[in-house]
């Protein structure tokens, strides 16, 4: 929170009386004199008023983007004045999808950054109070105009942005309606001229980088959001698969594809060496299959399907959750994965879709290591979990170690597992691999942090808080598989929990273990063979 707390409220009722002004504005379009020339003077002293002062203020709280958003406002209102002068047919969306969307954003940024963080409870009466009149979702404005809003944000790399876009207009299915939002984040390589050639539906320019894109959470008018990074190139059947992956089950909330260049093993095994190989690869693998989909606990987003009526997007892009909006952009990510799993729905990779992604082209000039350290202990101060912590991705070598070929029931546990990855890979490689659909995931945590989210990731979880109640969970459950992550436990009691997991397995099922310091598999006398996969021991029964 700002010190000048009197000043801030004086500057958030200033920027009301802008937004005010603004609508006015798009009122009086068409109009000429007096009527037009009175609302775009005072919006001009009354930006130019607030600059130094928002200046100020972000010398004091260095995630405060308020100065660089006023100085945005000004120049969509140059703009603004300039398609007047020439009668442009563009003026009317300026105003209403560049101009007063910049201007409402401001007003939330100052609101958050000045009145509200660091304090968790302020930050909890925005998030569950003002965030939700402040910041409207879609369906709150009025019905879908398209199916799809296809949004594609740019800063600079003109070069990889051409590529994008070619690729979606040779690859976007000409039967599924949609809008073309175009965000020229602060782009000074001709972006901004490049966008206007191209006639989009919508365009926003922003003159000054904040380092979100927060403002196309209040233009997007489609029922799905298709979010495009400017260096991922779209194929031929990646948008009909995610599409029909999404209506499939209203509980899953985000979809991407699979694609090179990204963390958490999103990548699948592809052979190509030029761009017309690389659609002839798309084209064999895009083939729908729903065999192929994975839950996961997280996933990374270059390119995502989701749903307009929901949070999740708008978290990502900073729109109602200015949390992440600047400083930790390199966690949007998992803030998304996160809304998604403790709202009861799930993140998927489509295996069946497959896009081709450059490698971290647009944020790779806004994040550095300082706020990568920044934005996970943020992370972690907010919502109680380390964003690098244990289970978000599983473990190849581990995976590749088991038989997972099972047909009929499989019963698959996951104790101290952390978010879970590894139980919840056995049942998607089980369903890819045998196309069974019979595989229930349990888990068992005394790990608090990570209760409310591996509650929503399994079929049956259990919070144990003491080991001797074990015997009664699941009870009488066997299982073909049983992973054991590190655990704070006494190696004599963890000696012991391994002897009692071992007798819920089945017949030739699996005992997989990360063994803590001062324990080895001679210390084990429940099983006399035990074999290793990187740092997990394996035993059969």
């Amino acid at each position: 929170m700002l010190k000048e707390e009197k000043t801030v409220l004086e500057m958030l009722e200033q920027i009301q009386k802008l937004q005010e002004t603004a609508k006015e504005l798009f009122r009086c379009q068409s109009a000429s004199g007096k009527q037009w020339d009175e609302p775009v003077a005072l919006l001009q002293t009354m930006l130019a008023e607030l600059q130094p002062i928002l200046q100020q203020f972000a010398a004091e709280e260095p995630a405060l983007m308020a100065h660089l958003m006023c100085q945005n406002g000004s120049a969509s209102l140059e703009t603004v004045r300039r398609l007047k002068e020439q009668n442009s047919p563009r003026l009317p969306d300026k105003i209403q999808y560049e101009l007063i969307p910049l201007i409402e954003e401001l007003y939330v940024d100052l609101l958050f950054w000045g009145t509200c963080y660091p304090s968790r409870e302020k930050m909890q009466d925005y998030y569950s109070g003002q965030m939700k009149e402040l910041c409207p979702l879609p369906q709150e404005k009025g019905p879908y105009r398209y199916e799809v809003s296809v949004i594609v944000v740019a800063y600079n790399k003109l070069e990889y942005t051409k590529k994008c876009i070619q690729h979606i207009q040779q690859y976007f299915p000409a039967d599924i309606s949609h809008e073309l939002i175009l965000v020229n984040n602060g782009s000074i390589d001709g972006t901004k001229e490049y966008f206007e050639s191209l006639n989009p539906t919508k365009q926003i320019d922003i003159a000054h980088n904040t380092k979100s894109f927060s403002v196309v959470g209040r233009v997007v008018e489609g029922k799905y959001i298709l979010f495009i990074s400017n260096d991922v190139l779209i194929t031929p059947g990646t948008v009909s698969n995610l599409l029909y992956c999404i209506q499939s089950d209203p509980k899953i909330g985000c979809v991407v594809p699979t694609c090179p260049n990204v963390s958490c093993y999103q990548h699948i095994p592809a052979k190509y060496g030029n761009a017309q190989e690389l659609i002839a690869f798309a084209r064999q693998n895009n083939q729908p299959d729903p065999f192929r989909w994975e839950e996961r606990p997280k996933v990374v987003t270059p390119i995502l399907l989701t749903r307009s009526d929901a949070e999740y997007f708008y978290a990502f892009a900073g729109y109602r959750y200015p949390f992440f909006a600047q400083r930790f952009l390199a966690f949007s990510d998992d803030l998304l994965s996160m809304l998604v799993r403790r709202n009861g729905q799930k993140n998927i990779l489509a295996k069946d879709s497959y896009v081709f992604h450059f490698g971290s082209i647009t944020i790779q000039e806004n994040v550095n290591q300082k706020l990568h350290a920044e934005g996970r202990q943020a992370f972690f101060n907010a919502f109680g979990i380390d964003p690098w912590g244990k289970g978000f991705c599983f473990e190849p070598a581990l995976m590749e170690a088991l038989p997972l070929n099972e047909t009929g029931p499989v019963n698959v546990l996951g104790v101290n597992c952390g978010m879970g990855s590894n139980p919840l890979k056995i049942r998607d490689l089980l369903k890819e691999k045998a196309r069974n659909l019979q595989v229930t995931v349990y888990n068992i945590t005394h790990e608090q942090q990570f209760w409310p989210d591996l509650e929503q990731l399994s079929d049956q979880a259990v919070f144990l808080t003491d080991w001797t109640q074990f015997a009664a969970a699941f009870s009488p459950v066997k299982f073909r598989y049983i992973l054991v992550d590190r655990s704070m436990m006494e190696p004599e009691s963890f000696k012991t929990m391994l002897s009692q997991l071992y007798e819920r397995l089945e017949a030739g099922g699996t005992l997989a273990a990360v063994l803590p310091e001062g324990i080895s598999p001679s210390h084990l006398s429940f099983a006399s063979t035990a074999t290793q996969a990187g740092a997990w021991t394996l035993w059969r029964r």
